[in-house]
């Protein structure tokens, strides 16, 4: 079951999906109005998108090192647990706000 972090972060990357789309439509700079707002949304939600990115990128990280652990115990591959965890502890206050 995916934490609320887990779902919040979906809906950030979603909302980038979606801008992203938008901004890549070709027909959207005939209707200047509504290119400024959803390019203002954009750049608006750029520190967002990236702290969405930095979460995936130490969830994944994470999650693979709990699998090589589950092999066997490795100082390395536990260092890097403690790493990547200490990383999504200190982006989750970020995400929230």
């Amino acid at each position: 079951m995916p934490s609320a972090i887990d779902r919040l972060v979906e809906q950030i990357e979603s909302t980038e999906q979606e801008l992203s789309g938008r901004l890549g439509d070709p027909t959207l700079v005939d209707d200047r109005r509504e290119f400024a707002d959803v390019s203002r949304r954009y750049a608006s939600m750029e520190a967002a998108f990236a702290l969405a990115r930095r979460w995936r990128d130490a969830s994944g990280r994470a999650e693979e090192a709990r699998e090589l652990l589950t092999e066997g115990d490795d100082l390395d591959v536990a260092e890097l647990l403690r790493e990547a965890e200490a990383e999504l502890d200190e982006l989750a206050p970020a995400l929230r706000e």
